[in-house]
This record gives C-alpha cells, structure tokens and sequence, in this order.
C-alpha cells in the first residue's frame, strides 16, 4: 500500500487540478489519497468531496494552522508502507506514483527526494527553476552531507518515519527539519522524478527566496520558532 498526504489551507484555485492528477496513475500498486483540510475557509473541501467516487480519498481535517501540523497529521493517518508527499497547489504525472514506489525496490534506501517545477511562472523562470532547483539541492547535499526532503515532492517508508520522531508541528521547514533526523538513520536518496507546483511563492523570485532563507536562519541558527511565511493568509 502506498499513502499519498496533500496539506491543503484554502487551496480552491487549485485542488481539482492536484487531485486529478491521481485519477489516471498507471501504478498497479493500491494506494490511497489523505488531503488533511488545515482549516480552509473557502471551498477547498467542497472541491474535493467530488473527487471520492473516482479516487481512494480519505479527507481529514487539522485545525491548527501550519503546514508541519497538517503533514504530521495526515502521515499519522497513513496506512501505507510508504508514505508519498506532495502539496495542493502542484499536481503530479501519471506514473509519478509507479516511478517513487520502483525506488523503494531497493531495500537500503529509506527515503527519496524529488525536485519540482512550476507551470505558471512563464518561460524563463521555469527554466530557471528546472536548473536552480536540482543546483541547490546538490549544493545542499554538499554542504551537509545530505538531501533535504522537498515537502512537494518526497517519499519515505513509514516506519523510518516513525522512527524519526515525524514532522515538527509548526508553520513551516518541516520537510528540512524531518530530512536532519532522517540523515541520522540512512541515506535520503535523490532521483529526477519531477512534480509540478504553484510558482505564485516566487513571481519575484529573490523575494521568495528571501522569505525562505530568512525563516531558515531564524529556525536553524537562532533556534526561533517565531517563523511566518507570507504565502499563510
């Protein structure tokens, strides 16, 4: 069994587009679908309900605001072996899926990175995204000699996840603070499975940058937990 988990804080513009990325996945390995409802006020959920009778969808709610509270809740709730990730405002190819449970095949990897691209930011910061993307995670890896886990584009068995302690509970870097502890039990493997996200963090791409970096430094270096991502209305 393979879990899908979807955080999704009042994402209506998008979730149709991310959920039916799931109706045609050309894996023959069962799965299901947990979108956790980060307490969304518009019609995010409405959306989603239409999706039950063509997907194995479970909808599960996490009141507390945050990304790590939604991500932890929904990999709690997993039932899967291996637990995928991705986020509502991106979508995923057909054999996403397939391709991220043939990783797994190999009994020593216990994690799997991905990178993303975005679809709505135009020629040429896509490209830069395409390039800049997999450049910083090698960088990353360079640096502290591991990957960090992209939230919108993961895997990881469950029971390293467990064993990990899960994800912070928190507004936001819950995938980087979940790929320290993971580091710690074996390798986070990379592989060029793209996924495809929402660019509207990075119309202006040093701005978006800057909000990471910035919220990185706080919670790494200065062990503040006082983050605000302004993307969270």
């Amino acid at each position: 069994m393979i879990s899908v988990v979807i955080p999704a804080y009042n994402e209506e513009k998008y979730i149709a587009t991310c959920l039916a990325s799931f109706e045609h996945q050309t894996t023959k390995e069962p799965f299901e679908v947990i979108l956790v409802d980060n307490a969304s006020t518009d019609s995010t959920v409405e959306i989603a309900k239409k999706f039950v009778d063509q997907l194995p969808l479970k909808i599960i709610e996490e009141r507390q605001k945050g990304r790590g509270y939604a991500r932890a809740t929904g990999f709690e709730a997993a039932k899967g072996d291996i637990i995928l990730s991705t986020d509502s405002d991106g979508y995923v190819p057909d054999d996403w899926i397939e391709k991220m449970s043939l990783a797994f095949e190999d009994p020593e990897i216990i994690a799997v990175t991905c990178p993303v691209k975005a679809y709505d930011l135009g020629r040429i910061k896509t490209k830069i995204m395409e390039v800049g993307v997999p450049f910083a995670m090698n960088l990353y890896k360079f640096l502290y000699r591991h990957y960090w886990l992209t939230g919108s584009n993961f895997g990881i068995r469950k029971s390293i996840y467990e064993k990990s302690g899960g994800f912070t509970r928190g507004e936001g870097l819950e995938d980087i603070d979940l790929s320290i502890k993971v580091a710690k039990l074996g390798e986070i493997a990379y592989r060029p499975i793209w996924g495809w996200t929402s660019g509207r963090r990075f119309k202006k791409i040093s701005v978006g940058l800057n909000d990471y970096w910035h919220a990185y430094i706080e919670y790494f270096w200065k062990n503040s937990r006082a983050m605000h991502f302004p993307d969270r209305k």
